[in-house]
C-alpha cells in the first residue's frame, strides 16, 4: 500500500511540475508580448509550451492554434515594419548605402552582408571574409554588430601613398624584381601579409602575436587606391587585370569586380 501510495505521489509531483512549467512558458510568452518580442514568443509557443500541454490538455491545441495565428500577424506587420527602420538607423549611423530587404537579405556599403532568420530570431552580418551570428532580430543589436564590422574595414589608418609603396614592394618580391610581369594579386596579397608580421611573432610563432590582414580588408583597400587614381610616380603605372578567382572587390553600390592579376609597368611601354 506504501509502494502504492508513493506511485501516485509521483505522479501528482509530475503534474505539480508541469503546471508549473506551463505558468512559467505563459507568463515568458506574456512578457515577451509586453516588449514586442513577437519571434521569441512564438518559439516558446511553439516549443515548450507545445511540448507541455498536448497530452493532459487536448483541447489546448486550438487555443495554442489561435495564439500562434495572433502571434504571426503581428510578426509580418513587424517584417513591414524592419526594412524602413533598419534603413532609417543606417541612415542616422552613415552605414550607408544600403539596400536589399529582410527576404534577400541586405548589403550595406557593397561589402558587408546582412541577413536575418525571423523564425529562429538569429541575424548574420558579414562578409566573404567572416561572419558574425547574432541570437537576436533586435534592431539595435544588427546596427552595434553592422557599426563595429565598417569600423574595421574602413576606419582603419590608410594613406594611399603608403599602401601603393608596399604593394610595390609585394609585387617586386613576387614578380622577383622584374617589371611588366603580371603576378597572381593573392600572391601579393601574401606578401603584404608576411610583411606585416612582427619580428617577436617570427621568433615564437605565437598567434595572440599575429597580425591579421583578411581578404575583405585587402578589398576594401583596393577599392580605395582604385577611387582615389593615385599613380606610385609619374612614370610608373599599376594594373589590375580581371579573371575568375581573384580578389572580390565592391564599389559601394555593390557591383562585383574580380581583379586576378596586378602588373607594374613604365608609362612609356603603355
Amino acid at each position: 500500500m506504501i509502494n502504492t501510495i508513493g506511485k501516485l505521489k509521483s505522479i501528482t509531483d509530475g503534474d505539480l511540475r508541469r503546471l508549473k512549467s506551463i505558468q512559467s512558458a505563459l507568463n515568458k510568452i506574456q512578457s515577451l508580448i509586453k516588449k514586442d518580442d513577437y519571434i521569441s514568443a512564438l518559439r516558446i509557443s511553439k516549443g515548450k509550451l507545445r511540448s507541455l500541454l498536448p497530452e493532459p490538455y487536448p483541447d489546448s491545441i486550438t487555443i495554442l492554434d489561435e495564439l500562434d495565428m495572433k502571434i504571426k500577424d503581428q510578426i509580418r506587420q513587424f517584417k513591414i515594419n524592419f526594412d524602413r527602420e533598419l534603413v532609417s538607423m543606417c541612415e542616422k549611423s552613415v552605414l550607408t548605402p544600403i539596400s536589399g530587404d529582410n527576404r534577400k537579405g541586405f548589403r550595406i556599403k557593397g561589402i558587408i552582408e546582412l541577413s536575418i532568420d525571423f523564425e529562429n530570431g538569429k541575424s548574420t552580418v558579414g562578409t566573404y571574409s567572416k561572419n558574425t551570428k547574432i541570437n537576436s532580430v533586435e534592431l539595435k543589436d544588427i546596427i552595434n554588430e553592422i557599426d563595429k564590422l565598417n569600423r574595421r574595414l574602413f576606419e582603419r589608418k590608410w594613406i594611399a601613398d603608403d599602401f601603393l609603396k608596399e604593394l610595390y614592394e609585394a609585387y617586386l618580391v613576387v614578380s622577383k624584381g622584374l617589371l611588366d610581369k603580371e603576378v597572381p594579386l593573392r600572391d601579393v596579397q601574401t606578401q603584404l601579409w608576411l610583411k606585416s608580421q612582427s619580428d617577436s611573432f617570427w621568433k615564437s610563432f605565437n598567434n595572440d602575436r599575429l597580425n591579421n590582414y583578411p581578404t575583405d580588408e585587402f578589398s576594401v583597400d583596393l577599392n580605395k587606391l582604385l577611387r582615389s587614381k593615385y599613380q606610385i610616380s609619374n612614370d610608373l603605372d599599376y594594373i589590375l587585370s580581371e579573371g575568375a578567382g581573384g580578389v572580390i572587390v565592391y564599389d559601394n553600390s555593390g557591383h562585383i569586380r574580380s581583379f586576378k592579376f596586378l602588373t607594374f609597368r613604365k608609362r612609356r611601354d603603355l
